[in-house]
């Protein structure tokens, strides 16, 4: 299918979060790279492209780590196996991208790190990339530990529905679902798991990685309950419609904090209500909502000196706030 000069208008939490964090970020992450990929298009539509591939220590950290769950909970081997392939794995990609070989003509998508993109602090420590393996080996072995694997065969082996994402090979449109609340709107999600217990029971789990938020709460998030709807009209299971019980937690490893609890209908249909707020925002801004075209300075920047010092699109953003200039020596 040929392309157009926009993008489709698509909608996820995610979306919705850095929509909200900063629409700026949001309009370089989906329309600033589009067609960034092609070798005629302009310069700053190109690095915006290369910017939206790459991904911060700690987000590597995180996929790297996501990789390593669904190996365990999908295969036999013993995560002793799996862990020496996946530190194999991530030393190969680090030397990639020390060596910035996705700089090179067509090589965008190759795997990159935005600390070796911006080199601002030179070359990276030897203590933070251990640090980054050991968070992911911490996380793998907690994982292991936890009784997830052996919950997963209980469930196939009684047929129940199981389902582990694959972070190797990402089914798009698998991801994709529709609801008659958002009429016309894709909606994007996948937990990274999900078995059904006995009585037709629903438990949905996503794996985090990183810090688990200062406030404990029993509430499902927006994320958590857009995997509710994706098993609905995905998977066709619906507990709620049979009575039956539906719990959605986020797990953050490697000391196993949750965060979620209990779904309701109330719950859903307060998800749905977010999304059509959410949405509503996003498209107040756009140039032509029929079209999803959008203009740069419609998506106002949401700057401070630390948020666009952390930015991925800070090479490209003319609207990123500078730090201020250290004071003259001797000044008052």
């Amino acid at each position: 299918m040929a392309l157009g000069p926009h993008p489709e208008f698509a909608w996820s939490a995610s979306r919705a979060s850095l929509f909200e964090f900063c629409p700026r970020k949001y309009f370089h992450r989906y329309h600033g790279m589009w067609r960034g990929w092609e070798d005629g298009a302009p310069a700053r539509a190109r690095l915006t492209y290369l910017l939206t591939k790459r991904t911060s220590l700690a987000e590597w950290a995180g996929r790297e780590a996501h990789r390593g769950m669904a190996a365990y909970l999908q295969g036999g081997a013993p995560m002793e196996h799996i862990l020496p392939e996946l530190r194999q794995r991530m030393r190969e990609q680090f030397r990639l991208s020390r060596a910035r070989e996705f700089l090179k003509p067509g090589r965008a998508k190759l795997f990159g790190l935005l600390e070796h993109y911006y080199q601002e602090g030179g070359e990276l420590a030897d203590g933070e990339v251990r640090a980054c393996w050991q968070h992911v080996e911490a996380c793998l072995q907690a994982f292991a530990r936890a009784g997830y694997r052996e919950d997963a065969r209980r469930a196939r082996a009684a047929g129940r529905a199981l389902h582990v994402e694959d972070p190797d090979s990402p089914d798009l449109g698998r991801m994709r679902f529709c609801d008659p609340a958002l009429p016309g709107v894709t909606i994007y999600a996948m937990p990274d798991h999900l078995l059904a217990g006995e009585g037709g029971r629903v438990l949905i789990l996503d794996w985090k990685t990183g810090r688990p938020p200062e406030e404990a709460s029993d509430r499902a998030s927006l994320q958590l309950a857009l995997y509710a709807l994706w098993a609905r009209h995905r998977l066709g299971l619906d507990p709620l419609a049979r009575g039956a019980g539906l719990e959605a937690y986020e797990v953050y490893w490697p000391g196993q904090a949750c965060r979620g609890g209990e779904l309701g209908p109330d719950d859903l249909q307060a998800a749905l209500g977010r999304a059509r707020e959410s949405v509503q925002a996003i498209r107040a801004c756009l140039a032509d909502v029929d079209a999803n075209a959008a203009r740069e300075e419609d998506f106002p920047a949401q700057a401070s000196p630390a948020r666009c010092a952390a930015c991925e699109f800070r090479a490209v953003c003319e609207a990123r706030a500078l730090p201020a200039p250290a004071p003259a020596p001797g000044g008052d």
